[in-house]
């Protein structure tokens, strides 16, 4: 297993759609219902992609993805109203990857977007057998309220930011070897 410094974070563009796709698509139907919600067909994720990868009037999109040499393993979308002050998280991680804190490293990566952002609330919608999201969102102060099948995580953010949670922060992304 290779440690977090042999990875790579990086701002995903245009130019990565493709590998988004591939990724999202690679991970199977049991993993695109966790993430998605519903059974979705390859030409919907390409399509969500290609919606997603650039920013509307109404919405701004950020991708990042951690690659293991030049195969991209894991990925965050946030969704960045333009018309209120939230933001929405959506994770994937390859399943050999699993188990290595990424979505915690993407989850930090987020949070630091936001707070650049002055973004107030982050949200993130999971089915309540995602135990994996609802573990890291519990990890980084979201609120999880589930209801039936589905589960919804928010935070507000008050700001200024307190020292103590921008530490937190910088030590994860530390830690993992993304930044100095």
């Amino acid at each position: 297993m290779k440690k977090f410094h042999d990875y790579s974070l990086v701002r995903l563009r245009d130019h990565h759609g493709a590998q988004i796709i591939q990724h999202i698509i690679g991970l199977g139907q049991d993993d695109r219902y966790l993430r998605f919600g519903y059974n979705c067909s390859d030409t919907q994720v390409a399509d969500y992609v290609a919606n997603s990868i650039t920013s509307s009037d109404t919405q701004q999109n950020f991708w990042y993805g951690i690659f293991d040499d030049e195969l991209l393993i894991a990925t965050i979308h946030i969704a960045v109203s333009g018309v209120s002050d939230l933001a929405e998280f959506a994770f994937t991680t390859d399943t050999n990857y699993r188990g290595q804190k990424l979505g915690q490293l993407l989850f930090a990566r987020g949070y630091q977007l936001v707070t650049e952002f002055q973004i107030t609330r982050v949200y993130m919608c999971m089915l309540s057998k995602n135990k994996p999201m609802i573990h890291i969102a519990k990890k980084f102060g979201m609120s999880v309220m589930t209801q039936g099948t589905d589960s919804e995580a928010t935070v507000i953010i008050q700001y200024p930011v307190p020292l103590s949670r921008l530490n937190e922060v910088h030590t994860c992304l530390i830690d993992k070897g993304i930044c100095k």
